[in-house]
């Protein structure tokens, strides 16, 4: 049976650590904030603002400016039932501003920034492909996987000692 796709809550980014904006980008960075891709701008308990990470990085800015003068007002929020809503809902607006997601007391349950969902989606696929690899690879029989157009996806090694492909014969007349 198919689940359907991954939800908000399953990619939810909920390693968040607030500053203020009066904060520098150096004073950031020395509270290990590089790992995380979205930086919560906070105000006497208050959200008012994101820092996208990798904006800094692009911008190549120095470690004396202030967090205020580059944070992101724009952002849009989710609210504590859209959590079980799948991704691909939000994929459109995340490529142009984070997501907050807050409970009816607007807590700040997570953010969903483009990149952070587009890294986790690629290891997730990454993960899966090598599951199959190894499922594939320790059946004792030859396995050939093929799409609904009959193109060879994958197989294993043990293809090659069980099943002898031929080519067409078009190439044979040749």
């Amino acid at each position: 049976m198919h689940k359907g796709f991954l939800t908000v809550k399953e990619m939810l980014y909920r390693d968040l650590l607030p500053v203020g904006p009066n904060s520098t980008i150096g004073e950031v960075r020395e509270k290990g904030i590089p790992n995380r891709p979205v930086v919560l701008i906070t105000e006497e308990d208050r959200l008012i603002g994101v820092l996208l990470w990798k904006e800094v990085i692009n911008r190549n800015l120095e470690s004396d400016v202030k967090v205020s003068k580059i944070m992101r007002r724009d952002f849009s929020s989710l609210d504590e039932e859209d959590l079980d809503r799948e991704i691909l809902t939000f994929l459109p607006e995340l490529r142009y501003h984070a997501l907050v997601c807050r409970n009816k007391e607007g807590k700040v349950l997570g953010v969903l920034s483009y990149d952070q969902v587009f890294h986790d989606l690629t290891l997730k696929v990454c993960e899966a492909d090598a599951r199959l690899n190894a499922v594939v690879e320790t059946v004792d029989e030859a396995i050939c996987i093929v799409d609904a157009n009959d193109t060879v996806l994958a197989w294993n090694s043990r293809r090659n000692r069980y099943m002898v492909l031929k080519p067409p014969i078009s190439w044979v007349s040749q």
